[in-house]
C-alpha cells in the first residue's frame, strides 16, 4: 500500500483497514501469538491516524510493548510521541520520547534555529 508508512502481510492490512473504518463506539480486537505483527499494526495505526491530525493514546500493561512501537516511529518527523512512565522502566530506545528528553530536544532546535537564521 503507498499510502502506508510499514510493509504489511495482506492480514496485517486487513487489520489496518478494519480499524481505520470503525464507526464511532465500535471496537476491533487484534490478537495473535508473538511475532504476528501486531506491533506493526499499532505502528501503522498510529502513523495512519497522526497523518489524520487525529491524536493517540498508547497504552500497554507492559512497558516494553509501548517502548516497541513508538521505537518503529522514532524516525517519523511528523509524528511528535511523549513516552510517560518511571524513567527506570523505560527502555533506552523510548527514552527519546520522555517529558525531559523531549523539553530540551524543543530548546535545542531553537537554539540552533537562532544561531542558523541570525547569528
Amino acid at each position: 500500500n503507498p499510502n502506508s508508512y510499514t510493509h504489511l502481510d495482506k492480514y496485517q492490512e486487513e487489520a489496518v483497514n478494519c480499524s481505520l473504518t470503525l464507526n464511532p463506539g465500535e471496537i476491533l480486537l487484534i490478537v495473535g501469538p508473538p511475532g504476528t505483527g501486531k506491533t506493526t499494526v499499532i505502528a501503522e495505526l498510529i502513523y495512519q491516524f497522526t497523518k489524520d491530525g487525529k491524536k493517540v493514546l498508547l497504552s500497554s500493561q507492559s512497558n516494553l510493548a509501548v517502548d516497541n512501537a513508538l521505537d518503529r516511529l522514532a524516525n517519523v518527523q511528523s509524528i511528535r510521541a511523549l513516552r510517560l512512565g518511571r524513567a527506570n522502566k523505560i527502555s533506552n530506545e523510548a527514552k527519546k520520547f520522555t517529558e525531559q528528553q523531549i523539553v530540551d530536544n524543543f530548546y535545542k532546535n531553537i537554539i540552533n534555529n537562532i544561531n542558523n537564521r541570525f547569528l
